[in-house]
């Protein structure tokens, strides 16, 4: 019992007995993540899956054009990114790379978030809330006023939330922006390069989405996969299950 130590795994968060090797370094037996005497994950060469998030859904693989990942638009109110492929990475059918090396023992996946903006709306990444406003169904808002519990303007939405920044979610690759119309001013939003750690979180979009969720989850697991749900259908089936 004396090489077995009980750890925190920080490459796939959770807590296990880690093996203690001869030359003194720490290896996780579910993970494989490589850990130095001080808890913290050495630096690795390891490949990870590449994934794409757009319209709310996570697809394996990201389209590269000659090369390149291209984020964003050319224009008013846009920016293009161009993001060549790092030595090492594997390339699928049509030029969509399908693993990319990293060097950092936290990261799990790269991923591709792609605009979600609704039409002449826009996006943002919060929180993953846990509940529904209990009010929905109760109080009507006029559009100016704000929910007391849930405190969404206008209408009814889950809670607690709290804005996220790109670089919460994991190292952030590159950026950039898509707009709509001429003048970059009918709606719009950014578009995210993010080598990921394990996690989860929502996308939050607004403008017309013709009938498209509203509040988008996401989930990253530690070996990789990338799944993403409806959060309100998850939260209204949470409670119908709970009325029994």
């Amino acid at each position: 019992m004396q090489n077995l130590l009980p750890q925190t795994c920080r490459s796939c968060r959770g807590r296990f007995w880690l093996e203690r090797l001869p030359q003194g370094a720490i290896l996780c037996p579910y993970c494989g993540a490589t850990v130095s005497d001080r808890g913290q994950p050495e630096r690795r060469g390891d490949t990870v899956p590449a994934w794409t998030v757009h319209h709310g859904t996570a697809v394996p693989g990201i389209r590269t054009e000659d090369g390149l990942i291209i984020l964003g638009d050319e224009g008013r109110g846009r920016q293009l990114a161009r993001v060549p492929l790092p030595p090492g990475a594997s390339l699928g059918r049509e030029g969509t790379v399908q693993a990319l090396p990293v060097s950092h023992p936290d990261v799990v996946a790269v991923v591709l978030i792609r605009d979600h903006s609704g039409y002449r709306g826009g996006w943002e990444l919060l929180t993953l809330p846990r509940e529904d406003c209990p009010l929905r169904d109760k109080l009507e808002l006029p559009w100016e006023e704000t929910c007391p519990v849930c405190e969404w303007r206008g209408r009814h939405g889950p809670y607690p939330t709290n804005p996220l920044r790109a670089q919460d979610l994991g190292r952030l690759i590159a950026e950039g922006r898509c707009a709509q119309g001429g003048a970059g001013r009918m709606g719009g939003g950014p578009e995210y390069l993010i080598a990921a750690r394990p996690g989860e979180f929502c996308i939050h979009r607004w403008g017309r989405l013709y009938g498209a969720p509203r509040f988008v989850g996401v989930r990253i697991h530690p070996d990789g996969r990338v799944e993403t749900w409806d959060v309100m259908d998850a939260l209204s089936s949470t409670r119908a299950a709970e009325s029994w």
